[in-house]
């Protein structure tokens, strides 16, 4: 699974769909699980992009989404692992797309020199994979993999680790459909800067009681956004009005089974 192989193959996508009910969502973060990063790696680069489109029809039309970013900043190393941290990728606008879509990893068309410089996790990461369902090669063509020569010993063809982030109305209730992560993380708030109110989201790995609470920079407890049992598989999201406070930085904090994290927030107004 590196860029640029010995067939010349230059994007990767993996379809997502969105949940029964929902015809639109908003893209607002993907993330990528890269596996591998040849060392020395300076100037290159790859992008994130998302299509419309079916996983039986593969992408359509343009591109509604193509960012460029730095193969030196991804979260890998040169060990050949599989328990990376995730390359985050915030859409700011977010991207609006159908009820199917594709995230694609466009690593681009190197020379044989560059062979082998990034690996994306292709096999199970915490016993969950997703499937990379076409792959763009040098021509330009898009080609399903399903139908591809080296799945014959693998009918479900290879895999991708990663995930999109989309928020979606369904019956006038918010949702978030995604390859869901079993991992304990706590988003960064979207809209930041907001005024004044704006969403949090969060998973956790393990069920229990999880508790999320914002606090000012003083350490007093502003609000309780949540606070009960929580389940993995799951994306809890809750809102934060902060229309009767000043405004400054707040800090959003999440406990699940003895793990800690915090985000910075800032309010505008």
């Amino acid at each position: 699974m590196y860029g640029t192989n010995f067939y010349k193959d230059i994007s990767k996508a993996t379809a997502l769909t969105l949940p029964t009910g929902a015809t639109q969502g908003q893209v607002r973060e993907v993330r990528v699980w890269f596996g591998y990063k040849r060392a020395g790696i300076t100037t290159q680069t790859y992008r994130i992009q998302i299509f419309n489109g079916t996983k039986t029809g593969g992408p359509t039309g343009s591109a509604l989404f193509s960012q460029q970013y730095s193969l030196s900043s991804i979260l890998a190393d040169n060990n050949l692992q599989t328990n990376e941290q995730p390359t985050v990728h915030s859409l700011s606008p977010a991207v609006t797309v159908g009820s199917s879509f594709f995230v694609v990893v466009d690593l681009g068309s190197y020379s044989s020199t560059d062979y082998g410089m990034v690996g994306i996790v292709s096999g199970d990461l915490l016993s969950r994979r997703v499937d990379e369902d076409w792959e763009k090669i040098a021509s330009g063509q898009w080609i399903n993999m399903s139908s591809s020569w080296w799945t014959s010993s693998s009918p479900r063809g290879w895999y991708m680790w990663l995930e999109a982030s989309v928020l979606t109305t369904i019956t006038g209730i918010e949702d978030v459909a995604a390859s869901v992560p079993i991992s304990f993380d706590l988003r960064q708030n979207y809209p930041n800067p907001f005024n004044p109110s704006t969403k949090v989201q969060f998973t956790v790995r393990d069920k229990g009681r999880a508790a999320l609470k914002v606090f000012n920079t003083m350490g007093q407890e502003i609000a309780t956004l949540f606070e009960g049992e929580a389940e993995p598989g799951r994306i809890y999201q809750r809102e934060f009005n902060a229309a009767a406070l000043p405004s400054g930085v707040y800090l959003s904090k999440l406990e699940s089974g003895g793990a800690k994290m915090v985000r910075k927030m800032l309010l505008v107004k």
